[in-house]
């Protein structure tokens, strides 16, 4: 299995616990609007800032943002990362800076597509 089928793989899986997360047709689709916008923008976040100040600033939305944690908790399944995620961030030589980087660019490009084909997201 190649990396992108892993990365597309575990993406989907992620994007498929999602459906139905909540009873409430309102509430889904606020919470899945507030996490394609997340998906959408976290890239550039990460591509101006770095890595380790989105994620920073990431998990300090995520303490009142739902969606937010759940992107974070999403990414962190990332195969190649595998744990919390700003704790990987802060312990990682240069050489796996990069790595994380990389890996998780390459990553969230499947959740964003997922995020409207399975979710029906629209986000900003």
């Amino acid at each position: 299995m190649t990396l992108q089928t892993r990365l597309m793989s575990k993406a989907l899986e992620r994007i498929n616990a999602h459906k139905g997360k909540f009873e409430d047709k309102n509430k889904q689709k606020e919470w899945v609007e507030k996490y394609t916008t997340w998906v959408k923008s976290f890239p550039s976040l990460v591509q101006t800032s770095g890595l380790a100040q989105a994620v920073a600033f990431a998990e300090e939305k995520a303490k009142k943002e739902p969606s937010v944690r759940a992107l974070l908790d999403d990414l962190a399944q990332t195969p190649g990362i595998d744990g919390p995620l700003l704790e990987k961030v802060k312990s990682s030589t240069v050489e796996d800076y990069a790595f994380l980087t990389q890996r998780l660019l390459d990553s969230i490009v499947f959740y964003k597509r997922f995020c409207v084909s399975v979710l029906g997201g629209e986000g900003n």
